[in-house]
Parts: structure tokens; sequence; C-alpha cells
């Protein structure tokens, strides 16, 4: 039986690019082989693909309007792009695209409008993306994961279907592991930082400073800490001669290993981020971006702030020292830490539909 083709557009950031990879791998696992997916992005995230991962298309768009030779160059490479993209759909016939916001997203809609394939739209954040609310009147679906989605235009309504988040099938595994045994106690309160896959700047000083006021501590504490690459070697120097425990890394390859020995995360709120630490269970404290479009960051952690499942700190309003003083009041109370995890708990698994059972009615 000839497989069936699924065209995944995730360009611009680590969040978009690997909501492509965890979807294609949950089409892999529930559809027996019938379905072969491709993932186009751009060149940013060209550090993120795996090894000897083949079915990749790397497009080089770009939207700038500064100047004249800016526009003539947009006009240029997304013309060219969308030329590659409907080439490349002459041969490999998809019969869906997938599209996860951005302005990358731009050549592969036009061409699979021009293509005439369902065009579905995935929205992983509380605030509709730009690029989603421009493509909305062509998609035939727009896939959701917050109720009360903001910046959706009523007249596509219709059109929203409340899905449960996509997360990584080593991330469910490991939380089924952690769900049947029982969690052994650790001798040290375990600390995970997040800045996001850019690897957040100022993490690396006001959170590593927060931190070190704790060295009172630092017999009790061992550390996770994603930071940028530039700034690993410097961060566990900090730590090792305070006499801190610590992992700084710039990315973590076993992520779903160290949230099942996470107590408390201080982290950013991007959309898959926060879908990961909710269904683990970690309590947690969120910084939003301050500078995300629409601010969505700060909206993906209200439904949570709301029901007592975590906390959130806006990077403006806040000092190391009030960072320090909410993991010392957290690590002091653990049925604090508890009635967290619960309320964590009760919310995961409130979404609707699996995307994959939509995929299947439509192809």
């Amino acid at each position: 039986m000839q497989k069936k083709v699924i065209f995944l557009s995730a360009g611009g950031t680590g969040g978009h690019f690997f909501l492509a990879l965890t979807l294609m791998e949950n089409i892999y696992q529930k559809s027996k082989n019938n379905f072969k997916i491709y993932i186009f992005t751009d060149n940013r995230c060209k550090k993120y693909v795996p090894k000897n991962f083949q079915d990749i298309v790397i497009i080089n768009n770009k939207l700038k309007f500064n100047n004249l030779s800016d526009v003539l160059g947009s006009v240029w490479s997304n013309f060219f792009s969308i030329c590659k993209i409907f080439y490349i759909s002459i041969f490999k016939k998809p019969k869906m695209l997938i599209a996860f916001g951005g302005y990358t997203m731009l050549p592969n809609v036009i061409s699979g409008i021009l293509y005439r394939i369902p065009i579905i739209l995935y929205e992983a954040n509380s605030v509709l993306g730009k690029a989603n609310r421009f493509f909305a009147r062509f998609a035939k679906l727009i896939l959701i994961t917050y109720e009360n989605t903001k910046k959706l235009d009523k007249k596509y309504e219709s059109k929203a279907y409340l899905i449960s988040p996509l997360v990584s099938s080593k991330n469910i595994k490991q939380q089924k592991i952690s769900n049947k045994q029982e969690k052994i106690a650790s001798e040290k309160f375990t600390i995970l930082v997040l800045g996001g896959s850019q690897g957040a700047k100022i993490f690396s000083k006001l959170v590593t400073e927060a931190i070190t006021n704790l060295a009172a501590y630092k017999d009790e504490i061992f550390i996770f800490q994603q930071a940028k690459k530039e700034d690993v070697d410097s961060l566990e120097l900090i730590y090792q001669n305070i006499g801190f425990k610590c992992q700084v890394r710039d990315f973590f390859d076993n992520i779903a290993e160290i949230y099942a020995k996470t107590d408390l995360a201080i982290s950013r709120s991007g959309a898959s981020t926060v879908a990961e630490i909710e269904m683990h269970n970690i309590p947690s404290i969120f910084i939003p971006l301050p500078s995300a479009m629409d601010n969505h960051q700060y909206h993906n952690v209200t439904h949570l702030v709301n029901h007592n499942a975590s906390w959130r700190m806006e990077e403006k309003k806040i000092s190391s020292k009030d960072i320090s003083d909410k993991i010392i009041e957290l690590r002091s109370d653990l049925n604090l830490l508890n009635k967290t995890k619960n309320n964590l708990q009760n919310l995961f698994f409130k979404k609707k539909q699996h995307i994959f059972d939509i995929i299947s009615k439509i192809i």
C-alpha cells in the first residue's frame, strides 16, 4: 500500500521544530507504517536536526521590510521557496500540510493552497500567533491546546479543535514509569533550570544568583541547569566553588529522566516546556519571556496559576532574592509541593482529542 505523505512546516525556533519532530514520532508510532512525513524548516533549526535524519527540507526564506533591498530580497526568497516546495509536492504528492506557526510557514502554506491540499494550523500557545491568524482563512482546521485561546477570530472558531498537547513518547514512557514506581526520597532537593530552546542569558545571571544565595543549603540541593553554550563552563565553576553538586548543559538529551528526578523547576513558559512540566507534575516557578509575541508565555501558565498548580514571576518585577526566598519557602513546605503536584495531575489530561485521531479522519 502506498504511504500517505504529510508535510510539516516548523521553522524559526526549537519550540516549533521539536513539536514537528514529536508529531512525526507520534504518527509513526500510531499509524502502522501508513504515513511518510517530511519536515520543512530553515537554517536556524538545522542544529536541532537529529543525526542521520533524511526527511528534512531546508528552506531559506526571509521576511524583512526595513528598506527596498530587504523587501526585494524577501519577495525573491519566498518566491523561490514556494517554487521549490511546489516542485517537491508534484513528486511527493502530499495529502496534508500541518504548519506550526512562524513566518517560515509562509511558502509552505502558499504552496499548499496552490496544490490544493488540506492545511491544518497547530497553535501550541495560549495566544494564536500572527502567522496562524493570517492564514486561518485558508485552514481546514486550527488545532489549539488551550481553552479560550486568545486572538482567535470568532468567524474561525468553528475550525478550532481542542487537543491534547504534543508530548514526546520518551516523556510519556518516563511518566508512566514514575507513576508505577514509588519515588524513592532523594537526599538532595533537585532543582531544574530551563531557559528555553535559545537558552536565556538572564537565567544564567538572575537564577544563578538566586541559587548562590542558597549557599547555606549547598549540601542539600542538586542543580540541573540548561544555559547558553558559552555560559556552561563558567556556571559550573560558580556552583562548584560554592560546593553545589550540579550538571549544566546547553541541551539535555535525557530530559525525560531529569524531569522524573526534579522536585522544583524554574523555567521559561514556552508551550512545549509547560506541557512537559505539567505532564510530569513538577511544581514550577515560571518566568515568562517578556518579549514573547503577544505576551503568550505569560498567558501560557495562567490556567496553572489560577488552579494553584504553579507560580509565575515577571522578570522585570523580581530580584534574585525573590527567587531564592521562594525556593526556600517551597523546599521547607513539602505539603504545599505535594498539593501542587496533585493539582497538576488533575489538569493535564483534561484536553479533548489526540491530534492523530483528527489527522486520520481527514486523509
